[in-house]
This record gives C-alpha cells, sequence and structure tokens, in this order.
C-alpha cells in the first residue's frame, strides 16, 4: 500500500510541474520550487 502512495504523489508532482500556465511556470521559476519538483 505504501508503495502506491509514493507512484500517486509522483504523478501529482509530475502533473504540477508541466501545467503550461506562463504565469505559473514563471512562479515556480522565480521561487525556485520548479528544482524541487524537478528533483522529485
Amino acid at each position: 500500500m505504501g508503495l502506491m502512495a509514493i507512484i500517486i504523489v509522483g504523478a501529482v508532482f509530475n502533473l504540477l510541474n508541466t501545467i503550461p500556465i506562463d504565469a505559473y511556470q514563471n512562479f515556480l521559476t522565480s521561487t525556485g520550487i520548479e528544482a524541487g519538483l524537478n528533483a522529485i
């Protein structure tokens, strides 16, 4: 059951990192969150 949770969390981070909204992508880049999402 723990493996499924890890897979779901990874999928959510992947979706958050690939949303094609320019303002959202600029926010991720300017705050440094993008580097954290890419590391996961």
